[in-house]
């Protein structure tokens, strides 16, 4: 009997530490969101640090840019991508585009400085913030040195939108 009741306090402690141990959620932990949009089609909504693969896609992206593979490229973009320019001006941009700019190239180097990805709080929206250095080499003689601040949206994965805002490069920086 003295065993009996020895066991079932030793039984009885298990459970109740058992008990006071945090559970386990099945549901995903939500990653603390910050920051705001303020305009557009989500202003007001928060954003929050992106824990799905658009980082990497875009890494990808990079490189498939700078080998001037447009097709690569394009493997993670919608058929038609929408960009708004240095100048402000909203373009569609297709593959097609991508080859004929890269064919007026003889080469180019676009160097990242950092990636960003952030998510649109309650959206499936992912966009991925770029600072960047750039510098093309065209057929004609021309070279084109740029500072850029980039945003790449991406929705299901692909990249819709791209939007550019540019410095100047010192002499010297982004060579190749």
């Amino acid at each position: 009997m003295k065993y009996l009741s020895v066991l079932t306090g030793i039984i009885v402690s298990i459970l109740m530490v058992a008990a006071c141990q945090q559970q386990e959620s099945s549901q995903p932990i939500e990653t603390p969101s910050n920051g705001m949009a303020m305009t557009e089609e989500y202003g007001g909504d928060e954003f929050t640090i992106a824990t799905s693969n658009e980082d990497e896609i875009f890494m990808e992206m990079a490189e498939a840019f700078n080998r001037m593979d447009a097709e690569a490229l394009w493997s993670y973009s919608t058929d038609t991508v929408m960009m708004r320019n240095i100048e402000g001006m909203e373009i569609p941009l297709t593959q097609a585009d991508m080859a004929g700019f890269f064919s007026s190239a003889d080469s180019l180097n676009w160097d990242i400085d950092a990636v960003i990805p952030v998510k649109v709080t309650g959206s499936d929206q992912v966009r991925v913030l770029v600072d960047s250095r750039e510098v093309i080499y065209m057929k004609d003689g021309n070279v084109i040195k740029k500072h850029l601040f980039e945003e790449f949206t991406f929705e299901d994965g692909k990249m819709v939108k791209v939007r550019q805002w540019d410095a100047a490069m010192a002499d010297g920086a982004g060579s190749m």
